[in-house]
């Protein structure tokens, strides 16, 4: 469990002055939630750091923010002299946030996966047609998946190891098959309608990414905000659901109604890309040979029940 530290606690490595002198942020207490995001408390609130290394998404989000003043998306404060981010002498870059009272949606609950889906649905239509001098290009989804796989491919031997080929093969065969399929798709058709309608995406709609406070639900974390297809959410929203809903269940939901007559909605869904994110992230914790054949047990379980729901889902649409 991480501390709590204090200022002028010894040797806690958390650069108080920095911010003191920077922002004027007079931090009392900080509570480390990822090496890169602070909880800090200081001049009587609590806020949200976190470290970035880039300053275009940070002025995106900042420029994003500003010009859709939406009530149910969480974005940037100033610091308390006045400056949207301060710089490190290292490139890094700090900004602030509200910290939201509350706890993170759970997706295994209805009411909580009714929520998220109106909430989502909400910020498509009301972003729509925001224009931004400068954005930051995105890369068409496709390319996306297919950087996964060329990472996800280079884990052969553990699988093989570990007396999982049989699930390797499966992934990878499905991922080439759908991959085959998308390229064939108009995508300079599909990424410039995105641009013309103005339509963005939050990139990452996890459920720790939705917050309930009360009867209020909120969005958080648009690190990977972009101007691009809608229907990139919804695959994503989707995938996150799959193990808790049955098709007809999901196909009840306006959000994917809407994308259901989409083959890159189809293609998306069957894509693997979830599977493969989940291995990569679980892998870069360095995990010991017990955790690996615990991990790949379950993963090939819940392939089984994957392939199911995509059975159905052809069927269903087809």
């Amino acid at each position: 469990m991480r501390q709590i530290q204090r200022k002028g606690e010894g040797r806690s490595g958390f650069p108080f002055s920095f911010f003191q002198l920077k922002g004027d942020l007079h931090i009392e207490q900080t509570y480390q939630i990822k090496p890169h995001v602070h909880k800090v408390r200081g001049d009587n609130q609590t806020y949200i750091l976190k470290k970035y290394f880039s300053e275009p998404i940070v002025q995106q989000q900042w420029d994003f923010f500003e010009q859709t003043k939406n009530p149910d998306i969480v974005g940037f404060v100033p610091f308390p002299n006045g400056k949207r981010f301060i710089c490190g002498d290292q490139g890094d870059i700090y900004t602030l946030a509200p910290c939201m009272n509350g706890s993170s949606l759970s997706y295994t609950n209805e009411k909580d996966r009714i929520a998220s889906h109106d909430l989502l649905h909400q910020f498509h239509k009301s972003s729509l047609g925001v224009t931004l001098d400068t954005m930051i290009p995105k890369l068409p989804i496709y390319l996306k998946w297919k950087k996964r796989l060329h990472t996800f491919s280079a884990f052969l031997s553990i699988f093989v190891a570990f007396g999982q080929r049989e699930l390797f093969d499966a992934i990878t065969r499905k991922s080439y098959a759908i991959l085959s399929e998308v390229e064939q798709l108009d995508w300079r058709m599909i990424e410039e309608d995105a641009v013309q309608r103005g339509s963005w995406i939050h990139g990452d709609v996890a459920s720790h990414n939705f917050i309930r406070d009360g009867a209020q639900v909120r969005l958080i974390d648009f690190d990977l905000l972009g101007q691009s297809p809608p229907v990139y959410d919804w695959i994503q929203l989707a995938q996150r659901w799959m193990e808790h809903v049955e098709v007809n269940q999901l196909l009840r939901f306006k959000g994917f109604r809407q994308c259901s007559g989409d083959p890159l909605w189809i293609y998306g869904v069957q894509y693997p890309s979830d599977v493969m994110r989940e291995w990569i992230s679980f892998m870069r914790t360095q995990p010991s040979q017990g955790e690996i054949s615990y991990f790949l047990t379950k993963m090939a379980n819940e392939w089984t029940r994957r392939e199911s729901f995509v059975e159905q889902l052809n069927a269903m649409l087809t």
